[in-house]
């Protein structure tokens, strides 16, 4: 049980109270937040953002997935009831005839990929004709942790074949510098 202050336009303000520690605000027998030991909540409410942004580049040749380096983001949800919307924006250069491709990873758990058992499977793929090409690759996922415990996301990737792949540069040349980010919002649930 809670304490309730519910505004109701019949019945106007009512006040309900208990020991619980925990106050309801409500409108029409509605509960629209909730203020407790934790801080105030409001479902649907953003409660904290967290970003990481990579502004160096990163290279690969490896076949299996790895993480690439500074583009990772932790973040403690205040609830269990809460969502993490996980957003990344990556500046990507891939490999000639080749696929570069992403996945985004609570911890060590792909949380947005294909089903289906195929060849390439990931939260996004890439493909070039030409060394040359930077493309621009975003990812948006919401995801239920379901966890008050610091919580880490990340963005994985790999490449077929043996050809290198990078975030932040071109493949044929190391002359570009651009930026990448991944971002964390917790969402009130």
């Amino acid at each position: 049980m809670a304490s309730r202050i519910n505004a109701d336009s019949s019945n106007g303000l009512q006040l309900v109270s208990d020991s619980s520690g925990e106050v309801q605000f409500q409108s029409s027998g509605i509960t629209k937040a909730t203020l407790n030991s934790s801080g105030l909540s409001s479902p649907g409410h953003v409660l904290q953002v967290i970003q990481a942004t990579k502004t160096d580049n990163f290279t690969t040749t490896s076949t299996s997935f790895i993480d690439v380096t500074g583009l990772s983001v932790s973040i403690t949800p205040s609830s269990t009831s809460s969502k993490i919307l996980v957003m990344a924006d990556i500046s990507v250069g891939s490999a000639a005839t080749a696929y570069s491709i992403y996945n985004l990873v609570r911890e060590s758990t792909n949380i947005y990929q294909g089903t289906d058992t195929k060849t390439y499977v990931g939260s996004h793929i890439e493909y070039s004709n030409s060394n040359s090409v930077i493309g621009t690759l975003h990812m948006c996922y919401l995801d239920s942790p379901s966890t008050t415990s610091s919580t880490t996301y990340k963005v994985q990737m790999r490449v077929t074949g043996t050809q290198l792949t990078a975030v932040n540069r071109r493949v044929s040349a190391d002359d570009t510098s651009l930026a990448s980010s991944i971002t964390v919002m917790e969402i009130a649930g």
